[in-house]
């Protein structure tokens, strides 16, 4: 049996509810920022963050 996790992944992302903006504005107030960082979204989704 061959596992595609890609097909898993591309159901998740159409089906989850997207991150609310504040989200990112309240790690932007706390100095989190990831523009022009690299980064490893390990175990979580859809990769959502890393993107």
């Amino acid at each position: 049996m061959t596992v595609n996790f890609g097909r898993a992944a591309d159901d998740y992302a159409k089906y989850r509810d997207p991150l609310p903006d504040a989200l990112f504005d309240q790690l932007a107030e706390r100095g989190i920022e990831w523009k022009g960082k690299s980064v490893v979204d390990l175990g979580s989704g859809t990769g959502l963050f890393s993107r």
